[in-house]
């Protein structure tokens, strides 16, 4: 397709969703002004006695606002998720095609919750969204990327525990058992009570002899990483056979170009990477005009590409691993 019909296609969708997101916000306002005069004929019935046939036709037009407020939500849900498949299929695929070699893509896919909950690169939640799944092949070894947003609910309310990019890459020899976490500080917070209840778990296990699957933390001879991370292992010759001194040169030169903070767990049959960096890719910032505009999103997408491969770039050179 021409960059002219692209650009002709995504201005459409445009203002469609502007168009319907006006109308939303006077259906809002309208909702607000109905309610307020449904609250006052209440009051002014009880207060006089009053006929109720105008109490029944406000709220009628209330219960009648909701529906439609609702309904052109969706509408406007809808266009979005038909411009993002859109931008994908046109726009996006094309740029992730110049590095990797696509063996599947899908603009509103995301990993299964069964590998999101089993990766230890990233917290606990109870919610995940996903977008820009991408399956492929870079540098000779199988890679598979998404942006995910976790939310995990709390007494005060739900709230993100993780935004950004999540890459997985599988190991040459897989590790039955056995996993390297490295964390960066700061990065998975630990209340009080979940802290009591891992020590309370770890002094249970070593009381009964139950090695299998316990983590303990290694200090490395690097304090500079030290500082910076925090190493995870059920394995502690593992830990030290995986971080060598140049690896962890290369984690924290990855750490670096990603923005973020950065979260790897080398264990079972695969290396994921995990950059909370509160960044969606891949995604179109302003509204579109023209070709140049056009033009300027992808450069920004190449951006977007090249930053994470370099990480992974990183990440390759342990090449042990892989």
């Amino acid at each position: 397709m021409s960059d002219d019909k692209i650009v002709k296609t995504i201005r459409g969708y445009q203002r469609k969703i502007k168009c319907i997101d006006g109308l939303d916000s006077l259906m809002g306002i309208a909702i607000m002004i109905a309610f307020a005069v449904f609250v006052f004929l209440f009051v002014y019935m009880v207060a006089l006695s009053y006929k109720p046939i105008y109490f029944g036709m406000i709220m009628a037009f209330f219960v009648v606002l909701l529906m439609l407020f609702w309904v052109v939500g969706k509408q406007v849900d809808r266009l979005q998720k038909k411009m993002k498949q859109f931008i994908g299929e046109h726009v996006v695929k094309y740029i992730i095609a110049e590095r990797i070699t696509i063996q599947e893509y899908k603009p509103h896919g995301c990993f299964d919750r069964d590998f999101l909950s089993s990766s230890g690169a990233l917290p606990d939640f109870s919610q995940s969204y996903g977008s820009d799944y991408i399956k492929g092949i870079y540098r000779g070894k199988e890679i598979i990327y998404c942006d995910i947003k976790l939310e995990r609910k709390g007494n005060d309310g739900t709230f993100i525990v993780f935004k950004g990019s999540v890459v997985s890459l599988p190991l040459g020899r897989p590790l039955v058992g056995k996993r390297v976490r490295i964390l960066e500080k700061g990065s998975k917070p630990i209340d009080f009570i979940e802290n009591a209840y891992i020590n309370a778990e770890t002094k249970l296990y070593r009381a009964l002899g139950i090695k299998k699957g316990e983590e303990q933390t290694v200090t490395l001879e690097s304090v500079e990483f030290n500082n910076q991370f925090e190493v995870k292992a059920t394995d502690e010759e593992l830990a030290f056979y995986i971080l060598t001194p140049q690896f962890m040169e290369n984690i924290v030169s990855a750490d670096r170009l990603a923005e973020g903070r950065t979260n790897i767990c080398v264990g079972s049959d695969r290396v994921d990477i995990a950059i909370h960096n509160n960044y969606d890719a891949f995604e179109f910032g302003n509204t579109m005009k023209n070709k140049k505009q056009l033009e300027e999103s992808r450069a920004r997408m190449r951006a977007d590409l090249n930053k994470i491969l370099s990480v992974v770039d990183e990440i390759l050179k342990k090449d042990k691993l892989f």
